[in-house]
């Protein structure tokens, strides 16, 4: 949907011109993300990969997988994903926040 708007251009001759009226439109820019909550089925640290039991795999990078406090495989907890449209990803886990994961297709 389009939503044109008046422009108006101040006139510099004041007895002769009318003021020009250009329309400009506003082009609307759509984007979505997708959510949800996930269990982990598979961590492979020298990959850097997580796979789920629903079938997502997220590539968080292998140096910042050595770097966690709270290893990815000392149990199968629930993680909480949101990405946006061109797939990165902010994975949540109980005392983890992985800002740049990568979804894979």
């Amino acid at each position: 949907m389009f939503r044109p708007y008046l422009l108006r251009r101040a006139s510099t001759v004041s007895h002769a011109t009318p003021p020009v009226e250009r329309i400009a439109y506003a082009v609307p820019r759509y984007s979505f993300v997708i959510e949800g909550d996930v269990t982990v089925a598979d961590y492979d640290a020298s990959l850097g990969t997580i796979e789920t039991h629903e079938g997502k795999t997220f590539i968080i990078g292998s140096t910042l997988a050595e770097g966690n406090a709270v290893p990815w495989q000392d149990y199968r907890a629930n993680l909480h994903y949101r990405c946006d449209q061109s797939g990165t990803c902010t994975l949540m886990r109980a005392g983890v926040v992985v800002p740049n994961a990568r979804l894979s297709l």
